[in-house]
Parts: C-alpha cells; structure tokens; sequence
C-alpha cells in the first residue's frame, strides 16, 4: 500500500477543519477539565536535584502512589473522551455530538480494556531495549480506532484487525506518529512553560498556580486531541486513503 505522510496530515488538517467546534467541545470536556482539576488539587511537586536516576524514579513512584484514585479518574475519562472523538470523526453519517457519545458509551467498557492491552505491550517492548516498543506502536496505534470504526466490540479482534492493516507499515506508521507527537510536545510544553512563567511574574502567587495548572492541562489535551485525529487519520488511509477527501466528508 502507498502510506502517504503528506496524506495522512492533510486528512488530519482536514478533519480538525470540518470539526473543529465539536473537536475543542469533546477535548475540553472530557480531557481539558479533569487533568485542570487533577493539576489544581494534586499538583505535581518540584522533583529533585541533583542525585542519581532513582531518586527521580522514587519522586514520581511516590505521587503516583498518593494520587493513583484521581489519575486513574481522568484517565478513564479521557479515554471515554478519546472514543467520542474517533466516533465522531470515523462515522460517514456525521453522528451529532449526543450521536458519539452514545456510542463511545455503548463501546466503552471494551475500548478501555483494549487501551490497557495495547499500553501494556508496549511499555513491555519499550522496557525491552526500547526498540521493540517503536515497532509495536506502529502496529497497534490504529486498534482503537477499529474498534470504534468497524464496531468490533472484541479488543482481540480489534488488535488482529488493526495488525493485519499494519502489516509491513509498522516502522512507517511509528515514525509518524512518534515525529507529529514529538514536535507537538516540545511546542505544547514550550506554550505552556512561557505562559506559566509569565503568570509566575505578574500575578499572585495562588493565581499564578491556577494559570500553571491550566496551561498544563491545555497542553495535555491539545496533545492527546492532535494524536487521536492522527490515529484516526492513519486508520482511514488503511482503509481506503485513495478516496478523494471531499468523498470522506461528504
């Protein structure tokens, strides 16, 4: 199959063109909201200086460890955000807002379990030399949007399916996903580093954390949305990427 990067970028332009309202309404609900308030109740300590590579470790198994009930919380949520959003983008019928939700809610309990799946194969590749992690989200990173564009309720279909679609683009696929992701982190994190050092100089100190917070979970959401339209952009090439784009939103 001709995987096209140019292709898949400019589907994710222009779904986020055609979408973008309801795209900013589904990620400010569901990924925004929940990380602001779990940065403004529970935020994440300074780490240490200095020091070898385990008292990092120790500092983020600690507040892991005290905050688990309320990061499992967004997580859940966000996931449940992240469904909606392929529903909406992946359903030719144009599905209304409510329309993806209920769906994302009919699909959800599976799409979890095969979120929890797929993370734990690759932190198991990413763990073993790293390299193996790379190939495995080439090869796993269109299972969810299977799932919720094909109906496969099963996530061991879902995977199957999105494996076979994959085959012979996983390093391709990987690239991709691990290039857009990349430099949409460092531009997120570098947005939100000025606006909370900026709010640092000029404003209270309780205020200055509130802006932190939120440029924080800005960032976050703004990230997770940019990698589920790309997950769902890679996924419609696999399946039919030669329709001309007007066909797919038509």
């Amino acid at each position: 199959m001709n995987f096209s990067y140019d292709r898949v970028w400019a589907d994710v332009v222009a779904m986020v063109r055609a979408n973008g309202t309801l795209l900013a309404t589904l990620a400010g609900a569901f990924m925004f909201l929940p990380s602001f308030a779990l940065w403004l109740f529970s935020p994440m300590p300074e780490p240490p200086t200095g020091g070898d590579g385990s008292e990092g470790l120790r500092f983020l198994t600690d507040y892991y460890r005290s905050n688990w009930p309320g990061l499992l919380l967004v997580s859940i949520i966000s996931t449940f955000g992240q469904a909606a959003i392929l529903s909406l983008l992946l359903d030719h019928n144009r599905p209304t807002v409510g329309e993806a939700l209920t769906k994302a809610g009919r699909l959800f309990p599976m799409y979890f379990l095969l979120g929890i799946i797929t993370s734990f194969a690759m932190g198991i590749g990413f763990l073993l030399l790293f390299v193996p992690g790379i190939y495995l989200l080439g090869r796993l990173v269109v299972a969810g949007p299977v799932m919720i564009g094909e109906n496969a309720g099963n996530p061991v279909e879902a995977i199957k399916r999105g494996w076979d679609a994959t085959a012979g683009l996983g390093w391709r696929i990987a690239g991709l996903v691990l290039l857009i992701g990349i430099v949409g982190w460092i531009g997120f994190s570098a947005a939100t580093s000025v606006l909370g050092v900026a709010a640092g100089l000029v404003l209270p100190s309780e205020a200055s954390a509130v802006v932190k917070a939120a440029a924080d979970a800005l960032g976050g959401a703004a990230l997770a949305l940019l990698i589920a339209v790309l997950s769902a952009a890679i996924y419609r090439q696999l399946r039919g990427g030669d329709a001309p784009l007007q066909d797919i939103f038509s």
